[in-house]
């Protein structure tokens, strides 16, 4: 495996989105066989699971939760950081960067489903984000603050009109 350090695998990056930035990957965008085979069968024991009649039962119960029409309650168990000690980055089989998140994520359904048997919904499908490079709006956001880390203030953008005002563009996402 050319991926185990935590700090350089994208795989074992925890975000709220579950996904690093794509820009950041570093990945190829190609897959050799052995990744495909792995995330194929992957993807077939989601589905496999997402097919399940209890999935549809849990959405229901979602639904008439969020509609506040239950008085059963809902379930949710996410180990947030602690995921990559319930999946191991030196188990994931997948090299390039990108094919290793998309494991991760497949693991993470089965883990959920097959371990934590919480009532969180395992959805028949994977979300492919975007990738987009932001190339601001002109001047940097500038802040000033006493510590590293703590509050700050935010420096004006336009601090002279003439001087700075034409620095400033619509931002081109690429």
């Amino acid at each position: 495996m050319a991926l185990i350090n935590h700090k350089k695998d994208p795989a074992t990056e925890q975000t709220a989105a579950g996904y690093p930035e794509v820009k950041a990957m570093g990945t190829s965008f190609v897959f050799n066989e052995k990744e495909k085979e792995v995330l194929r069968h992957l993807a077939f024991q989601v589905s496999e699971i997402a097919a399940r009649p209890i999935m549809e039962k849990k959405a229901n119960l979602w639904r008439a939760h969020n509609d506040l029409k239950t008085d059963e309650p809902v379930i949710f168990i996410d180990p947030e950081n602690g995921w990559n000690e319930c999946i191991p980055a030196n188990t994931l089989e997948c090299e390039d960067p990108m094919a290793r998140v998309w494991e991760m994520f497949l693991r993470k359904q089965i883990f959920w489903a097959e371990k934590m048997k919480d009532d969180k919904v395992i959805e028949p499908f994977i979300d492919v984000p975007y990738s987009y490079y932001d190339t601001g709006w002109g001047k940097d956001l500038g802040k000033k603050s006493t510590m590293e880390g703590g509050s700050y203030i935010v420096i004006p953008a336009i601090d002279d009109y003439d001087k700075d005002f034409p620095l400033i563009h619509h931002h081109n996402i690429l």
